[in-house]
Order: C-alpha cells, then sequence, then structure tokens
C-alpha cells in the first residue's frame, strides 16, 4: 500500500506491506468440504479493492482469495477482508469471509464491495446480481438479493461471462461501477460503466462494452474508480505486466 508523492511523475512511496497470517486455513471452513481429497493449489490473495467506509474514517481493504480444484479445473473463492487507517498504514482486523452458499461458480472472483449506510455489502456477481450480506460474527456472507435481468448488449453464455470490476463509487443518489466482460477463446476483455439505485437495482449499463486502450484490446482489467473535478479515473491493468490510468469525463459517462 503506497500514495503517490508526484502526480505528475506518478511516484509511489510505499507506506507499509502486509502478508497474509499464516494460521488463516480455509480448508477448515465446512463450506469449503466439497472436494476435501483433491489436489488443490493456492493462489494468494489477489485483486484488493479500497472502499471508504464514511462512518469510521477508516479504508476497507477487500480481496479474492481464490484456490482451485486441478481436477474439476474450477475455481472456488472467499473474501479477504481488512482495514485500513490511511494516516497511520496500520491493517487491521484481518480475515477470510466464507460464503455460506456453495460458490461453485468458477468465474465469481471478481466480489465488489459497496457501503450501503453505514453497512458493507459485497456483489458477489453482476451476472445474475447477487448481493451478499457480511456477518463477522461467523466471518461468512450470505446472499440477501438476487436479480435475474437482460443484458443491454449482444452476449455470448458460451464464450462470455460477466465480471465485477471496481468498488462502487456513491455518486448523488446512485452508485457508480466498472465491470467487464471477459471473451474466452481468445482471451480479451472489455468493460463497461453501470449505475445501481440505493436499492442496489442495476438501472443502467453502458450500450456496448468497450476497450479500455482501442490499441491494444487484450487483458485489460480495470479496478479502481475516482471521481475528481467531473472526471472519472480508472486505474486498470494491461496484459497483467503494466499498470495503468484512464480518464473519462463524468458527461460522457
Amino acid at each position: 500500500f503506497g500514495k503517490l508523492t508526484d502526480s505528475n511523475d506518478l511516484m509511489l512511496e510505499t507506506l507499509t506491506h502486509f502478508i497474509l497470517p499464516k494460521d488463516i486455513d480455509l480448508w477448515k471452513h465446512s463450506h469449503y468440504k466439497h472436494f476435501p481429497n483433491e489436489s488443490t493449489k493456492y493462489f494468494g490473495v489477489e485483486d484488493i479493492r479500497l472502499t471508504y467506509d464514511e462512518e469510521r474514517d477508516i479504508l476497507v481493504l477487500t480481496g479474492t482469495y481464490p484456490f482451485n480444484s486441478m481436477r474439476r479445473r474450477s475455481i472456488k473463492a472467499a473474501l479477504y477482508y481488512a482495514e485500513l487507517d490511511y494516516t497511520s498504514a496500520i491493517i487491521s482486523n484481518e480475515k477470510i469471509l466464507a460464503p455460506d452458499f456453495d460458490n461453485l461458480d468458477k468465474h465469481a472472483k471478481n466480489i465488489v464491495p459497496v457501503f450501503n449506510g453505514k453497512k458493507l455489502y459485497i456483489v458477489h456477481t453482476l451476472y445474475p446480481f447477487v448481493l451478499c450480506e457480511i456477518d463477522h460474527k461467523t466471518n461468512t456472507y450470505g446472499i440477501v438479493k438476487e436479480i435475474k435481468y437482460k443484458l443491454p448488449f449482444k452476449f455470448d453464455p458460451k464464450n462470455q461471462f460477466v465480471s465485477g470490476g471496481s468498488s462502487l463509487l456513491p455518486i448523488g443518489d446512485f452508485y457508480l461501477g466498472i465491470g467487464h466482460v471477459t471473451h474466452v477463446h481468445p482471451r480479451s476483455y472489455k468493460h463497461f460503466f453501470y449505475l445501481l439505485d440505493k436499492d442496489c437495482h442495476i438501472i443502467s449499463y453502458t450500450r456496448e462494452p468497450f476497450c479500455i486502450d482501442k490499441e491494444i484490446c487484450g487483458v485489460q482489467f480495470a479496478i479502481g474508480i475516482v471521481i475528481e473535478d467531473n472526471n472519472v479515473l480508472v486505474s486498470y491493468g494491461e496484459n497483467d505486466c503494466h499498470a495503468k490510468l484512464h480518464i473519462y469525463s463524468l458527461s460522457s459517462i
């Protein structure tokens, strides 16, 4: 975790680093004993998202804790959770939150956080839309809303899937987010903006998914979103190699 020291040169000062506690064993959780005898490969924590908790004036870190089933070639995921005091760069309350339902969708690992009032919810999947509530007493999360809807753009479920991207950003009476459609063969990502109302109903989508960088329309993965001076700043990774920033005008979105 770091901060920009020079916005012109994009110099990054590292403030702290952290490693997942070794005593967290996901396999001990009853919901992850579907295939206990299979060989598995641990991926670690990835795709950290920062969400501002206005009530406590801290940043909440949520990330994906995926592992795969080698025999079935599928990925299952839980949620990494931590709290960050951004003034001292101290991380606390690290934990792994497991779904209290069968999570066998191999694409359901881009879990999107959103604060609605004082409570943190997570969007488990965007399509269908599955909203979950966190239970810190049991370190689990469960479904509170599931909505099936029709996408406004062409979609081939045999060769494409829809995933979340950035955290959801409050903007007036709505939340703004960015997600993506993955084309499996050949591998490529196209993104879309979407709006949720305060009841977490999707009310608007970009009409057609788009490439952030039209010259390199391959593996582009947007995970960060900020509004500044009527501009929308989107941070994204390119081919799992480079970190980049793209700026959109809010009016164009």
